[in-house]
């Protein structure tokens, strides 16, 4: 008699198991969605968290390409002061009503002034927070970031970050001006005891509107920035990491002539030389490209020796970017190659015996540079293009 009782009992909880929902559960129309975040030091030691969330309800219009409208997504900016980056984070909740919801943050952005005390704080937020992805994008600003995110128009976009991201994911592919960055490569750096690089936006002025742009990088050691990379340390950096995709480069020749090539394909090995007891790195280039353009008429590519000539410069183009690189890291004393690291992997004896001083070392450590260049084709002409030549 009780087990007739209890079976229906039985059954009838497990049909409503499935139908109980999710108590904690937020529904999405009262979430915020961010798409940016900004944290700058703020008074008295607080951090001025500010925030860039997108309203889906409200669009800009634009003129599209065949004429037609082209509806985007419009934002708002709010910021916060407080104690740590969580309580700010709380306070922006109180103030737009909604819980903010960080799975589409595309880019979180650090203020110059943060960044050089010391970035911990940020860290220990990305780390602990469930909704926060590493492979959002990581960036110092050289200002504010609260003043980056408040940029109103950028290019093409009309949100701030939608650009930003679009630079730094082309970067991906075509190596030219920013460095791309996330959470991850930045904490898989601090893991192997490689100083970090992560990107750079830089804001500027121009006839009286600001504009925001990737361009170059941030070094860090440990959690502190230490100077900036320009454009050309930055595409050595990236000869030499091995992470240097593809690209355009102009070189100049002897007169007032100039070519544009097209670098991809390249294969990079490093390796480490004990000479009279001293470490010696280097670093071997080998790169294919293609000429997109000569501007220098009295230039003539009939012979493959007069491909092979232009070999040279660009050659030496690289070199010059490989060695800016180097000295600027001589210079922050920031070990950004993971030299030590290539080290401890190859002579792990040696390194035992100089890893307590290597932050006095690197700086002091030569680096040669062998580039082998081989220009493959000349596109679609050969000559440049002259009177009666075609």
């Amino acid at each position: 008699m009780t087990i007739n009782l209890l079976l229906p009992l039985l059954t009838l909880l497990l049909l409503v198991c499935p139908i109980a929902g999710c108590w904690s559960n937020y529904e999405l129309e009262d979430r915020a969605l961010v798409s940016g975040v900004g944290i700058d030091l703020g008074q008295n030691g607080h951090l001025l968290v500010t925030t860039q969330i997108i309203i889906p309800m409200f669009t800009h219009t634009r003129g599209g390409a065949t004429g037609g409208a082209v509806k985007e997504p419009a934002v708002e900016v709010f910021s916060a002061e407080a104690r740590t980056v969580a309580e700010a984070v709380n306070k922006i909740s109180k103030l737009c009503g909604r819980e903010l919801f960080f799975p589409h943050l595309d880019i979180l952005i650090v203020g110059e002034e943060l960044a050089r005390a010391g970035v911990e704080p940020v860290v220990d937020w990305v780390n602990r927070d469930r909704e926060l992805r590493l492979q959002t994008w990581f960036a110092v600003v050289n200002g504010t970031a609260a003043e980056a995110l408040k940029v109103k128009k950028v290019g093409l976009e009309s949100i701030t970050i939608a650009y930003v991201s679009r630079i730094l994911e082309a970067s991906m592919r075509e190596n030219t001006r920013a460095l791309p960055v996330r959470f991850l490569d930045y904490f898989a750096s601090l893991t192997e005891n490689v100083d970090p690089v992560v990107s750079r936006i830089e804001i500027s002025e121009t006839g009286g509107d600001k504009m925001v742009f990737a361009s170059g990088g941030s070094v860090f050691r440990d959690f502190h920035l230490v100077g900036w990379l320009t454009e050309t340390e930055t595409r050595g950096y990236l000869w030499i990491t091995d992470q240097f995709r593809r690209g355009i480069i102009s070189v100049p020749l002897p007169g007032n002539g100039y070519i544009s090539v097209e670098l991809r394909g390249n294969k990079v090995k490093r390796k480490v030389e004990f000479r009279g007891g001293n470490p010696v790195m280097v670093v071997d280039i080998a790169v294919k490209t293609n000429l997109d353009q000569v501007d220098d008429p009295l230039l003539t590519l009939e012979n493959p020796e007069d491909l092979d000539a232009l070999e040279v410069p660009v050659e030496e183009k690289i070199a010059m970017e490989v060695q800016a690189s180097v000295e600027k890291a001589r210079v922050l004393e920031a070990d950004i190659f993971g030299f030590g690291q290539l080290i401890r992997r190859q002579y792990p004896k040696q390194w035992a015996d100089i890893k307590d001083d290597w932050d006095l070392i690197f700086p002091t450590v030569p680096v040669e540079t062998e580039v082998k260049v081989t220009m493959r084709r000349t596109e679609q002409i050969s000559s440049p293009a002259r009177p009666g030549s075609y």
